[in-house]
This record gives structure tokens, sequence and C-alpha cells, in this order.
């Protein structure tokens, strides 16, 4: 069939229309909640769903990262005036920090002991009486003479014996050992040289010389008396312990001082001692003694110290002739 011009343009006209009516009719089915869902529609709603789902999400985030209420604790534990308090107060509070940093504990305050010390001396219980006369002896000396003949044999087995043995055994059982001549001044073969303990813990201080002996007759001769020392003990502030000096055999320039044995009638050691103020404690004894605490007076005055017989010879002698300690204490 063949058109005229105006018979195709009214035909495209209506074609226009018809195509025009034909897309309305699918969007108002499209837009209509009753409609039935498509496959094309459907992609095209999901696509708009998905886009405002998008469109949320980033408005999610933007709340998140942007929020006041999410922001504020991340810097607040950072910089927040309370947190951080807390923080710097465990370590630089003054109570917590002084066990964490090993800060010593401040001690009592004990007392500073000075004393003297003078004319020390091992001692013999005093000579008792005379004992008195024994009766007279019965007859029988024939038989007497006999066993005497027998103890002489018995008597020279047994020096044999000795003369076996000479050189072995403790120094003071030994033929020749060098035995004082009581009473015996100890300062003559012991000095206080032994600071106690750890060399006194830097708590001692002395040693020198006594401004005068407890007898005037003394003068300067130290073997009338002995040696005099005066002594300080100044516990320490913070880790005060004991502190204390023992009189120790000593040598001369050529450690040839001999070793030195006490005789077996020993009973004491005897000594003369003062306080610097007169409320001073102090321990003594000596090798062999037991200790004797004593509140001293600011007077010379003289003190005793119990020996047990025999406990005072060691095997090489009297090692430590006397001692004194002080135990830190309040007045």
């Amino acid at each position: 069939m063949k058109f005229t011009r105006n018979a195709r343009n009214r035909a495209l006209k209506l074609s226009a229309v018809g195509l025009y009516a034909a897309v309305a009719a699918i969007a108002a089915c499209s837009s209509d909640p009753a409609a039935p869902t498509h496959i094309g529609g459907a992609g095209a709603a999901g696509a708009a769903t998905a886009g405002a789902s998008a469109a949320g999400a980033a408005q999610a985030g933007a709340a998140q990262a942007g929020a006041a209420t999410a922001g504020a604790p991340a810097a607040g534990s950072g910089g927040d005036a309370t947190a951080g308090a807390a923080a710097g107060g465990s370590g630089g509070d003054a109570t917590a920090g002084a066990p964490a940093g090993g800060a010593p504990v401040v001690q009592p305050p004990y007392v500073a002991v000075t004393f003297s010390v003078d004319n020390i001396q091992w001692v013999a219980a005093a000579a008792g009486g005379a004992g008195g006369a024994g009766g007279a002896g019965g007859a029988g000396g024939a038989a007497a003479g006999a066993g005497g003949a027998s103890a002489g044999a018995g008597g020279a087995a047994a020096g044999a014996a000795g003369a076996a043995g000479a050189g072995t055994g403790p120094y003071c059982a030994q033929a020749g050992a060098n035995f004082a001549k009581l009473p015996y001044i100890a300062t003559q073969s012991f000095i206080p040289s032994d600071y106690q303990p750890n060399g006194g813990g830097g708590q001692l201080t002395g040693n020198a010389a006594c401004a005068a002996h407890y007898d005037a007759s003394c003068g300067g001769d130290n073997k009338k008396c002995g040696l005099c020392s005066t002594f300080t003990y100044t516990p320490s502030p913070t880790a005060a312990t004991y502190a204390g000096i023992g009189y120790v055999r000593h040598f001369d320039n050529n450690f040839t001082a001999p070793q030195i044995c006490m005789p077996a009638n020993v009973t004491a050691v005897t000594f003369y001692a003062k306080g610097a103020t007169g409320t001073e404690k102090v321990t003594f004894t000596a090798q062999g003694g037991t200790e004797v605490p004593i509140n001293l007076t600011n007077a010379w005055a003289q003190y005793t110290i119990p020996i047990t017989a025999g406990a005072y010879n060691t095997d090489t002698g009297v090692e430590q002739g006397f001692y004194w300690k002080v135990v830190p204490y309040v007045n």
C-alpha cells in the first residue's frame, strides 16, 4: 500500500500517541502498591531500594565516625583529666610510691652510746684457808715399800707414753704451751680489733684512748691497768643493727706473738667501765663466759663476768679475751 505524505504523517502521529499511552500505563502499574512484581520493575525498584540502603549506610557511618558520643570516650581516655590523674597518681602518689620505690622505713630514734673500758683482767678465785694437819700414819712400812716399787714402774710407763704423744693435740695440752700468770691483764695479748657485724655496719667509731684511767695511779703505764679505750656506737637511722667489738689475740709486726692459754683455776674476767651520760646499756662477755648486760653509770665501776672452768682454752688457746656489744634501744 502506498501512503501519501499526509497519510504517513498522520500514521506517525498515531504511533507516537500510542507509544506515549503505553508508557503511561506501565508507569501507572509500577506506582500501584497492589501491582504485581515484574522482573523489569523489580530491578528498577531494587536498585532504588539498594541505593537508599547505601545512602543510609553512609548516613550511619557518618554518625558513628562523627557522633559526639563515640568521639568523647576516645578523646577522654587519653586526655580526660580524671583518668589522667589516676594514671599519674599511681606513679606519683607519695604514699603508693614509697613501697614501690623501696624507700626505707623510718626507725625509732635509737640511742647513741659512748663509754670507756679499762683494766680488763682474767682472775682466779680467792685462795682458801689453810687445811688442817693430817693424822699420824699407821704401821706397815714394809708393805708400803713394795707398793712404792710398783708405783715407780707405773710412772716409767706413763712417762714413755707422754713422750710419744708430745707435739700433738690441743695447743694448751702440749709441753711448753704459753700459760698466763693470774691475774692477767687482757690487753697484753688481746686488742679491740674485731668489729662486728661486718666491720660494725658503719655504726662504730672509737677505740680512742681514754682521757684517764679508772685509777690515776696507772698514769700512762698500760702494764698496770691495761689499755683504756673509749667507744661510740651510733645506730644507723635506716638500718640499725647490733654492733660490737671483740678483743682478739694480736700479733706483732712479724706475726710471732705466741698463743696464750689460761690456767685451769680461772673463775672470772673483771673490768672497769663508765658511760658518757650514765644511761648507756652495754652487754659484756669473754671467751668461755656468759653475757652480762649492764646499765652503766657515768663514774668508773668494776664489773665481773663469770667464766666457766675449762671453756676458754680452744685448740689454739684463748682467741678472744673480751667482747662487748650494743643492741639498738630507745630510752
